[in-house]
């Protein structure tokens, strides 16, 4: 059990804790001083720093549950390791936050590509149902082309983030030769 880098993983999510709840409180001060309902954008903002504080502090609880209990065989990580778009001055923190739990972003990465494969695989199941009353020829060549279509909109969705850094996973390429690829 590696103690002093847990320390450094609380250190680092109470920091992030604490301007969350500084972004918190100058969103709502800036809603009262408008006297009006709140801003849908901004009530985005507030929820998705909600989630990012709660997913925070459960980490942190986890954390200390593992070193109380002796479970050395636990993987404890933040349910959000990505910086907020609208919060500038976190980028920073959650860049060291990836360092600090790279067995989290592996992880996450892995669920959001089989979610990612998954919808692929749905949205190409109700596509082929529909190619079903075109002409043969036509029907599979337009399938082969949604289905390449789909793969390359998958790949660009994830931003080459998940290339080389999932271990044992590759992207697959698709062409337009009506193929099944997955």
């Amino acid at each position: 059990m590696n103690t002093q880098l847990d320390k450094q993983r609380i250190t680092l999510l109470l920091n992030i804790n604490t301007l969350i709840i500084q972004r918190c409180l100058m969103i709502q001060q800036q809603q009262q001083q408008q006297g009006s309902a709140m801003n849908p954008k901004l009530q985005l903002i507030l929820q998705d720093l909600l989630k990012r504080l709660h997913a925070n502090l459960t980490c942190i609880g986890e954390l200390s549950e593992k070193h109380n209990q002796q479970n050395l065989t636990k993987v404890v990580f933040p349910q959000i390791l990505t910086a907020p778009a609208d919060v500038l001055e976190l980028n920073e923190f959650y860049a060291q936050l990836q360092k600090l739990f790279p067995e989290g972003m592996t992880i996450l990465q892995r669920r959001a590509l089989q979610l990612r494969q998954e919808q692929m695989r749905s949205a190409g199941e109700n596509q082929g149902q529909m190619l079903q009353g075109q002409p043969h020829g036509q029907g599979r060549q337009l399938q082969g082309q949604m289905q390449a279509q789909m793969q390359n909109q998958l790949q660009g969705q994830m931003g080459g983030q998940l290339q080389g850094q999932i271990p044992g996973q590759q992207q697959q390429q698709a062409s337009i030769q009506g193929q099944q690829y997955w």
